[in-house]
């Protein structure tokens, strides 16, 4: 069985749960390919009271919920805990690192969220239902001793960390904003599209003609999130102004 096979029938093993005992569901966390799959099956069965959540308003991989009649779709209803690992600021261990140490416990992929990382420490969102598992059995990130205790996500983390970038492009077609806003080649930023790489609106786009609009979110996997806020009108030049929302 597949990816999108999977998610097939977790979502309408969901929708059907959902349904008979009249309580949420939860799937995920989801990476983008996922969530357009299970969007894609969600929208076909007619099911409108769902929302994606992932422990704060950008995540990449979210949990998506669905929700039955007269109870209203809400982040506090999510089964999602934090995790803040403490560690020595002498190190600086990577993503890979710390999904690694996670995954050696036996712990699934969809049971992890994003995993933040700073100096001394990180922040990851799990399922609830397997933290108190990690606080107690993970003592090292590779070679890195770390402690682990269940917390809320500071406001410096919680706050928008993203930046406005005001561009001008010459058209909206998806590797070129892509590769303007990320500084890349057009030619890298067309294969990227090509290869799968990047999605809009959790959708992945092949297409490097695909033009983009107001408020569309773009993915490039491993390279990060941006949403195109404004058009913002035409240079001189005939160029297009556009004010891209970037997240760090």
């Amino acid at each position: 069985m597949d990816g999108s096979d999977s998610i097939a029938v977790q979502i309408n093993d969901a929708l059907r749960l959902c349904r008979l005992r009249e309580k949420p569901v939860f799937v995920g966390f989801l990476n983008e390919e996922e969530i357009a799959a299970a969007l894609d099956i969600i929208k076909r069965n007619e099911f409108s009271d769902y929302m994606l959540w992932g422990g704060r308003s950008d995540s990449e991989r979210s949990v998506i919920g669905l929700f039955p009649n007269g109870i209203e779709p809400s982040a506090d209803c999510f089964p999602i805990k934090t995790l803040r690992l403490s560690y020595s600021s002498r190190f600086n261990p990577g993503h890979r690192d710390f999904l690694g140490s996670l995954m050696a416990l036996g712990i699934k992929r969809s049971c992890v969220g994003d995993i933040l990382t700073g100096s001394g420490e990180a922040f990851v969102f799990v399922k609830a239902e397997i933290s108190d598992y990690i606080a107690a059995q993970l003592n090292r990130i590779g070679k890195i001793g770390v402690k682990v205790s269940c917390g809320e996500l500071p406001d410096d983390l919680i706050t928008d960390d993203s930046t406005l970038l005001n561009l001008t492009v010459s058209s909206l077609r998806l590797d070129n904003v892509v590769s303007e806003v990320l500084n890349l080649s057009r030619d890298k930023g067309a294969r990227a599209v090509k290869s799968g790489l990047v999605s809009v609106n959790h959708t992945v786009k092949l297409s490097p003609s695909f033009n983009l609009k107001e408020n569309d979110s773009v993915v490039f996997r491993g390279k990060g999130k941006f949403v195109l806020l404004e058009l913002a009108g035409e240079s001189k030049k005939g160029r297009k102004r556009i004010i891209i929302k970037k997240f760090r």
